[in-house]
């Protein structure tokens, strides 16, 4: 009788085993228990470091509701990006452990030198080691500062190591409606545009043109606003408003002027504007469209 029972005990524990193998329970260095639920709401993140794969560092902090770059350079951060990136850090959820061991780290892409997020909220700090991709798109390994497990996360975790990629691109952010005189500066003519109550007048070598509102109003609205497609950090904003080939300065009652000085270059356009130090890169195909042959302008 004991010796049947043994039998079938021995037979239950090779089908246990069995199982196991054919479900992967022994291809797994550790199981799906004990994984902690993250507790961050991207509304309460305050400040953030990103450490690229090469070491370097982005810094954005928020100041007054609004999202700075605050190093390597001071700037404007582009806010879709920023928000895209606080959105993911809502939407991830850790599904498993994967491994402690730290000599794996490097196979699941979060080693020490791997790119990694340091966060703050009030007096809270974390850091994410975002790793590789994992089985498929929609997720991927992650290991948090100070725990020895990674994780494979469901989500992505948008962390570009591109600086310009978190800037604001942004160039100019016109009002149309208060704007009253536009001069234009060209290597082929210098004009102005002069708003008299509604009347919109273009005056060109002393000759003076009505213009159609809507056509001048289709003209600034290009501005309202304009982004550019990338920046151009070899060539200084000082350098493009004294090689500038275009010039446009839009005036306000009061005295205030807004300006773009554009350099024609051969397969792109460099800009700079009053108040900023970036120098932006546009594409040469809108040139025309920011500075509008004058007989274009005026009534038929």
């Amino acid at each position: 009788m004991q010796q049947k029972q043994l039998i079938w005990l021995g037979g239950s524990l090779v089908a246990l085993l069995a199982l196991a193998f054919a479900s992967g329970t022994f291809g797994r260095e550790i199981s799906t228990v004990d994984v902690p639920a993250l507790s961050i709401s991207s509304e309460q993140i305050e400040h953030f470091e990103i450490v690229t794969s090469d070491s370097s560092i982005f810094t954005l902090e928020k100041q007054n509701g609004i999202w700075h770059i605050t190093s390597p350079i001071q700037d404007v951060a582009d806010s879709l990006t920023v928000e895209r990136f606080t959105q993911n850090l809502d939407d991830i959820r850790l599904e498993s452990v994967v491994s402690t061991n730290v000599k794996k780290y490097d196979s699941y892409g979060v080693g020490e030198n791997s790119k990694h997020v340091n966060i703050a909220w009030g007096r809270n700090k974390k850091t994410f080691h975002v790793g590789d991709s994992g089985p498929d798109f929609q997720s991927f390994y992650l290991r948090m500062g100070g725990d020895s497990r990674v994780f494979l996360s469901s989500g992505r975790l948008n962390l570009p190591e591109n600086l310009d990629t978190w800037r604001n691109k942004l160039v100019i952010t016109l009002v149309p409606e208060i704007v009253n005189q536009i001069a234009v500066s060209t290597p082929a003519t210098t004009y102005e545009v002069n708003r008299n109550g509604s009347v919109w007048k273009v005056v060109e070598d002393g000759d003076e043109s009505t213009i159609e509102s809507a056509k001048i109003m289709e003209w600034m609205d290009r501005f309202a606003p304009l982004e550019a497609t990338a920046f151009i950090n070899d060539m200084p904003a000082a350098e493009v408003k004294a090689e500038a080939t275009h010039q446009i300065h839009f005036s306000m009652p009061g005295g205030g002027t807004q300006t773009i000085w554009i350099v024609d270059a051969e397969n792109e356009l460099a800009a700079t504007v009053s108040g900023k130090a970036a120098t932006f890169r546009l594409s040469p195909a809108l040139l025309d469209t920011f500075i509008p042959d004058p007989d274009d302008l005026t009534d038929d």
